[in-house]
């Protein structure tokens, strides 16, 4: 059988850690009755299961109370919650154009319910310089800015202190898209100011698929719930609870991918998220030596942008196609992303909107052994 080497963790995250693993089939096998429904005996471990998941991640991302973290089967649910369950008609956003799908096609559809927003280019601007652009958009009726923390195309980290000292200077409301950074860099709620923090679960916190989550901050805005439905709670009321979590959290949760979350999380503090970041940033040197080589060579075109940390890099081979490029390093067993990563502003930013950037993105999980294979193999299709 043909090794393996899998640099696509910026779309999910493999392997998962063996402790990921384990606490998962033991939530098969021993705890996975339905929570809230019943008092037997796997109802109620089910609940203590997201009960303590709860507590935990609200403690890793620094939040109010634990009943502010909501728990959603991924980050595009997250982010179309607060979005369309905070904002109205009337009401403008600014946000970037390295955002992901999930957010600009959530306001792309707001605009027939007279929600406006701008879009402000950040690619290859300085933090000041994207400060002084979102504030030159700040109008009378600016109700959300909305930032990705890392782009998943460039690995760009944006300045999100500042933002959201902006935003508390202004009284605008501030909502970070964390699914790139969650698990690599630190977040925390009250010291940073985020009003909502939303991410996906089955990447850097090494969750498994199915697993997502926001975070609220106290006096913040509680979203609309875009779903209705039930969960054993005030079963008899036709409206849904008007408390957190349970206003929005209808149906019944994914107890072993909120398990995961739980197991995912306490990985990286007890391996350190510091030390973690460090050996993804060990790994990516040799790559981003090699790639910079290559482009002074006229090989590739290197994508990088202002601060970014080595877990994200996007490339295109010259005279190749990134279809070809990844096709061609498939062969060898390699896994990489090619196309536009659902990203598609950056993309006409960047100049490559034809066909987008080949993307590796890197995990602790991985080895050096992986980045000798890929960097052999990348030399042999050149």
């Amino acid at each position: 059988m043909q090794e393996i080497i899998y640099l696509d963790n910026a779309a999910t995250t493999w392997p998962k850690p063996p402790s990921v693993l384990r606490r998962v089939n033991r939530c098969f096998k021993e705890a996975c009755g339905n929570p809230g429904r019943s008092a037997h005996l796997l109802s109620m471990r089910a609940a203590e299961e997201v009960y303590h998941a709860r507590c935990a991640l609200n403690r890793f991302f620094g939040g109010n109370a634990e009943q502010n973290v909501i728990f959603f089967p991924n980050a595009t649910a997250s982010l179309n919650t607060v979005i369309r369950g905070v904002l109205s008609a009337g009401d403008h956003v600014i946000t970037t154009n390295i955002e992901h799908n999930s957010v600009l096609r959530p306001l792309y559809a707001l605009r027939r319910d007279g929600v406006t927003y701008d879009i402000v280019d950040v690619v290859g601007a300085t933090d000041s310089q994207i400060i002084e652009r979102i504030s030159a958009r700040i109008r009378r009726n600016t109700r959300m800015v909305i930032v990705n923390h890392v782009s998943n195309v460039t690995g760009r980290v944006m300045p999100l202190q500042l933002i959201a000292a902006l935003c508390c200077q202004r009284g605008i409301l501030f909502c970070v898209d964390a699914s790139q950074s969650a698990g690599v860099y630190p977040l925390d709620m009250k010291n940073d100011g985020f009003d909502y923090l939303c991410c996906a679960g089955h990447k850097s916190l090494f969750g498994i698929q199915g697993s997502g989550l926001a975070v609220i901050r106290d006096g913040a805005p509680i979203p609309r719930p875009l779903m209705q439905g039930g969960n054993g709670v005030r079963s008899l009321e036709l409206q849904m609870p008007s408390g957190l979590p349970e206003m929005l959290e209808a149906g019944t949760v994914n107890v072993p991918a909120i398990v995961s979350l739980h197991a995912g999380v306490s990985y990286i503090e007890r391996h350190g998220r510091e030390r973690l970041y460090s050996e993804i940033q060990h790994l990516s040197a040799p790559i981003l030596s090699d790639f910079r080589e290559l482009e002074r060579e006229g090989q590739l075109r290197l994508f990088l942008d202002g601060t970014q940390g080595g877990s994200v890099i996007s490339f295109a081979v010259r005279g190749q196609s990134p279809a070809q490029t990844a096709e061609a390093l498939e062969a060898y067993g390699i896994c990489v992303r090619s196309g536009f990563h659902c990203a598609p502003l950056i993309h006409q930013s960047l100049g490559c909107e034809d066909g987008g950037t080949v993307r590796i993105s890197l995990s602790a999980m991985n080895t050096m052994h992986d980045v000798e294979v890929f960097l052999t193999a990348l030399h042999a299709i050149l």
